[in-house]
């Protein structure tokens, strides 16, 4: 028995389903494109991925091999190597105070420097495990840039409306056309401070006590 639907006016058999419009199948060969441009992009990033890692190996490697005194102290291989738990060349703060400005008692010791201040720090971990927040530290004013070194410590005021200041070490001092510049580094940070001006500089520490 056929019946006729009235929407549309076809003709339907009863039991049988209406006819559905085919899925769009991909052709054999553009199957195979798809899967060639995946297996070449797997094997790409594979090649990419073991590039990486030799160059870190070889970086490692090299690093490993130049004595600890002899390793950089600043720029993109030390950065590389303080990031992977390489043990780095530290710089190490320039001789301020001599011998004849030390006076020991049996009771007291006295260091002859004028003009210095006792400072405090702040628990960030910046600086360990040198100095720890539990240290008192001894400054000088900084009244000219001759008087700063790579390696020091210094003291300095990150912007001009702030009143904190920051202390970290010296590893590199140059000159742009800007004029004089350090970049700055705490001892236990991954990364720089970037470029330091004359004017933000304020104190230098020569003397950390425990």
């Amino acid at each position: 028995m056929k019946t006729r639907d009235p929407k549309q006016g076809r003709e339907i058999r009863p039991g049988l389903r209406e006819p559905r419009v085919p899925l769009y199948v991909p052709r054999p060969r553009e199957r195979e494109r798809k899967e060639k441009r995946k297996k070449q992009f797997g094997i790409m990033t594979l090649k990419i991925s073991l590039v990486v890692l030799m160059v870190l190996f070889v970086v490692l490697l090299g690093l490993a091999l130049i004595p600890v005194n002899e390793r950089p102290t600043s720029g993109i291989f030390y950065n590389i190597g303080n990031t992977l738990g390489v043990a780095m060349n530290q710089p190490t703060s320039s001789d301020y105070i001599q011998e004849q400005d030390i006076e020991i008692y049996n009771d007291k010791i006295i260091i002859n420097v004028a003009g210095a201040v006792m400072s405090r720090y702040a628990p960030t971990g910046s600086m360990l495990p040198g100095i720890n927040h539990t240290a008192n530290g001894i400054e000088i004013p900084i009244t000219d840039v001759n008087q700063i070194y790579v390696g020091d410590i210094i003291a300095f005021q990150p912007k001009k409306d702030s009143n904190e200041l920051i202390v970290h070490r010296v590893i590199e001092i140059g000159y742009d056309s800007e004029g004089w510049y350090c970049i700055t580094k705490g001892d236990n940070n991954p990364v720089d401070d970037g470029k330091i001006r004359e004017w933000q500089v304020k104190f230098k520490t020569i003397m950390i006590i425990y």
